[in-house]
C-alpha cells in the first residue's frame, strides 16, 4: 500500500488471489474492506467499491513488484539470477525458510522471506519487507494449480459513477 501512495496500515486482509503466468494477477480482498487489485500486465487497477474510487497505474510503476510476485507464484524460476538466497532449515518446522535479497538492491524492497512446506514444496507464506521495515504478508492456502482462468478475469472496466484517479 505504501508503494501505491497510501499510508501504511496493519490490517489483516482476507481474500482470493488469482494468477496466470507470466503477469496476469487478480487480488480480491473481502475484508477488512472490499477491494480489488487487478492487472492485465499493462495496466494495474486498484478498485475500492465502498469509496467508488479506482486508482489506475501503469505497470511500469510496479514492474519489479509484479515480476517479483510472478516469480514467486511460478516457483522462483530464475531467482538465482535476481536474488541472493539464504536457506534456513528449522528441523522441528514443517516448512523450509528462504530469505531472498534483491541483487542488485532495489529501491523499495529489502527482502522476501518464504515458507515452503517440506511435504510437497508448496509456498505457504510470502513476506515482502520494504526498506523501511513495512511488511506485506501473503498466507497461501487452498492452492490450486492448472485451473483454466479466462483472460477476462484479469480485465477491469470501472463501474458507472466510479471516480478514476490516474497515478
Amino acid at each position: 500500500m505504501v508503494t501505491l501512495g497510501v499510508a501504511e496500515r496493519r490490517d489483516v486482509a482476507k481474500g482470493r488471489l488469482y494468477f496466470k503466468p507470466p503477469s496476469l494477477l487478480r487480488l480480491e480482498q473481502a475484508s477488512p474492506q472490499e477491494e480489488l487489485l487487478i492487472t492485465d500486465g499493462q495496466m494495474l487497477w486498484w478498485y475500492i467499491p465502498g469509496k467508488q474510487e479506482v486508482y489506475q497505474y501503469s505497470t511500469e510503476t510496479f514492474g519489479k513488484e509484479l515480476r517479483l510476485l510472478g516469480e514467486v507464484l511460478q516457483g522462483l524460476k530464475g531467482a538465482r539470477n535476481n536474488f541472493t538466497i539464504t536457506y534456513k532449515d528449522i528441523p522441528e518446522s514443517a516448512a523450509y525458510q528462504l530469505l531472498l535479497k534483491p541483487d542488485p538492491p532495489w529501491k523499495d524492497i529489502d527482502r522476501l522471506e518464504l515458507s515452503i512446506r517440506k511435504k510437497d514444496f508448496l509456498i505457504e507464506q510470502v513476506d515482502i519487507i520494504n526498506t523501511i521495515g513495512g511488511l506485506t504478508r501473503f498466507m497461501l492456502s487452498d492452492v490450486r494449480e492448472d485451473q483454466l482462468l479466462q483472460k477476462e478475469l484479469f480485465s477491469f472496466t470501472p463501474p458507472s459513477g466510479t471516480k478514476i484517479i490516474v497515478k
